[in-house]
């Protein structure tokens, strides 16, 4: 197990409202026990490089590669390929407004879905809530896999 996830794994979900709980998931949808066990056998360190390239695209709002060359945002227009975009109304690593512009940003065929109590759901969904909450079983993925289902008839 990787240092930074055995650490954080002796403190996780054992407090209401510490810092990762705010960013990473919403605990109307997630329970600090399937938390402590994503953060026990599902996270690993990331990079350094990799955090110095979120940290370069977070401070000049570009969505780009490394080392510039590649314009990612501009190159979404490209992508042909039916796509479905979720986004959790109180996501704070893949905030809705940045995800909408994301799905503005797609060429093809595509479908928006805010995960969000307005839409039907029955909490907000932050980041994490959509692999291991409570109902997205329920609430989330039948939704994926009608999209996909309907693209398989097409």
């Amino acid at each position: 197990m990787e240092n930074a996830a055995l650490f954080s794994m002796l403190w996780q979900g054992y407090t209401h409202g510490d810092p990762l709980e705010i960013l990473l998931y919403n605990p109307e949808n997630t329970t600090p026990e399937a938390w402590r066990r994503l953060v026990a056998i599902g996270t690993g360190d990331i990079s350094a490089a990799l955090w110095l390239q979120l940290a370069k695209m977070t401070e000049s709002g570009r969505f780009e590669s490394a080392d510039g060359a590649i314009d990612y945002r501009r190159d979404m227009a490209k992508i042909r390929v039916p796509v479905m975009v979720v986004a959790g109304k109180v996501d704070r690593i893949a905030n809705p407004a940045a995800v909408k512009d994301g799905y503005r940003a797609l060429g093809g065929e595509k479908v928006w879905l805010l995960a969000a109590e307005e839409n039907g759901f029955q909490a907000d969904y932050g980041h994490m809530d959509f692999l291991i909450g409570q109902r997205a079983a329920t609430e989330v993925w039948p939704k994926v896999l009608e999209f996909l289902d309907g693209r398989r008839a097409k």
